[in-house]
């Protein structure tokens, strides 16, 4: 990320992260830029998969209306995208990512799997392509190794009434199967006991729900995730829409519980994706169906559905203005296949890579330090996020995440540091290259920079480059 040989992980789940890797292999392969293959060839490949995977979940639940299932699904990934956290967009802008991949490929495919397995059709096969997720899910996000078997041990629960027909052998070992990602949870339990991550603020589980969700399309999201199980036909297709919401709001979003599942479960920061542990876009989509066949064939109690029908009406145009396809949400760039950086991002990054390739540091804001770093061969940099600099611990100790924070705080106008401090940190970790946005290039800044040897040799898209040579 940094650059730097020697530096420890961020944190020691990332250690079996190996989805990148797939990218980097396909470049080399056929000599093409990694951020081609990731953000260009492979896109096709998994929108291909996600689709799959939503067609044949909504086929198990609701099998005799699953088309109709699965194209609300569909709809449902265009509209709900108000917050950049939302499942939505993790279906759609996001997808290139693997932990996208994870919530909209493995997630589904394990609920898939998990029902076939239980049903008349259940073979071996599904067993072993159950054990292919759990692995899968490991290499494919940093949080898959959790995600994978609670995922897999609420698919399992949803299914107890098939299982409790005859069915406990395939039951225990469809258990089996979720202990896969065991040895690598206990290695990273061992590993991170002194991160400083497991000690950071913890995220309620309001502001949670809030954060994914938004304040505008939340309320349709929990209409329809607690009519799913009222509204089901039969006791199967109740209990698997009633228990994955259970598990969310009575466990993972219990208020007494958020604290305790935050450090010892999920860690603090990444507390938010318990939402990952079910497919609730293909749940609500099973129940926003469910309504719509009521009213269309008029069944009993026809009322009570009219009444839900006008309800999902009127909460579906609340949360329209804030749909996934608005301009600030998909950042929309010249080309129809191109890299999902904003363009300006993107040639200020190659500027200063073509600057400093000295051996020296570079010093740059987030939205350049972060796009720099995807590059195959680049800089090493003070920083590419603030929030990592609290949290990556440094070989060298604690002298140098204090110049690296003042740093950042100079080039962000975050912080304000003395004159002595900032002089000091740029001599003291070698910086060459520095980019700085025109908000934050004061005359004292520039002033700063040019008395320790630094030229601008660049001003474009209002950011300007200098360099010490």
């Amino acid at each position: 990320m940094l650059g730097e040989t020697g530096f420890p992980l961020l944190f020691p789940s990332y250690r079996f992260s190996s989805f990148e890797l797939l990218s980097a292999a396909i470049g080399y392969l056929l000599s093409i830029p990694v951020m081609d293959a990731y953000y260009i060839y492979l896109l096709p490949l998994w929108v291909v998969v996600a689709v799959a995977a939503v067609f044949l979940l909504t086929r198990e639940m609701l099998p005799e209306h699953w088309l109709l299932a699965g194209v609300v699904t569909l709809l449902l990934i265009l509209l709900l995208g108000e917050m950049h956290r939302s499942p939505a967009n993790f279906s759609f802008v996001r997808l290139f990512q693997g932990k996208a991949i994870l919530l909209s490929v493995i997630v589904p495919t394990v609920f898939y799997l998990t029902a076939r397995l239980f049903s008349e059709r259940g073979t071996r096969r599904d067993l072993f392509l159950l054990g292919c997720c759990q692995i899968t899910a490991i290499g494919l996000s940093n949080f898959g190794m959790l995600t994978g078997p609670l995922a897999g041990f609420i698919a399992l629960v949803s299914n107890i009434p098939r299982a409790l027909q005859g069915r406990l052998r395939t039951l225990f070992f469809a258990f089996v199967v979720l202990l896969l990602p065991l040895p690598y949870l206990i290695a990273v339990a061992l590993q991170s006991q002194d991160s400083p991550i497991i000690n950071l603020e913890t995220e309620t589980a309001v502001h949670v729900w809030g954060s994914v969700f938004g304040t505008h399309q939340q309320y349709l999201v929990g209409m329809l995730l607690l009519a799913g199980p009222v509204l089901a036909r039969d006791r199967i297709t109740r209990w698997r829409l009633a228990v994955p919401p259970l598990f969310l709001f009575a466990i993972f979003l219990n208020p007494w519980l958020s604290a305790l599942i935050s450090k010892q479960v999920t860690t603090p920061p990444v507390y938010w994706r318990v939402i990952w542990f079910f497919p609730m876009l293909i749940f609500i989509a099973v129940t926003c169906s469910m309504i719509t066949i009521a009213v269309v064939e008029q069944r009993r109690h026809f009322w009570p559905f009219a009444f839900l029908f006008a309800m999902l009406i009127g909460l579906t145009l609340y949360a329209l203005p804030f749909h996934s396809l608005r301009s600030e949400n998909i950042d929309a760039s010249n080309d129809f296949a191109a890299w999902k950086i904003p363009g300006t991002h993107r040639d200020i990054a190659v500027k200063a890579i073509q600057l400093g390739r000295d051996g020296g540091r570079l010093l740059a804001p987030d939205e350049i330090a972060g796009v720099i770093s995807r590059f195959e061969e680049h800089p090493r940099l003070i920083a590419t996020r603030g929030f990592y600099l609290d949290i990556m611990p440094f070989p060298t100790g604690e002298s140098e995440r204090h110049s690296r924070r003042i740093l950042y705080g100079f080039v962000t106008g975050q912080t304000a540091s003395n004159d002595k401090d900032i002089r000091l940190a740029l001599r003291e970790l070698a910086v060459t290259v520095v980019v700085m946005h025109t908000n934050h290039a004061t005359p004292e800044a520039i002033r700063l920079l040019q008395s320790e040897g630094y030229t601008q040799q660049v001003e474009a898209h209002r950011y300007s480059l200098w360099t010490k040579r």
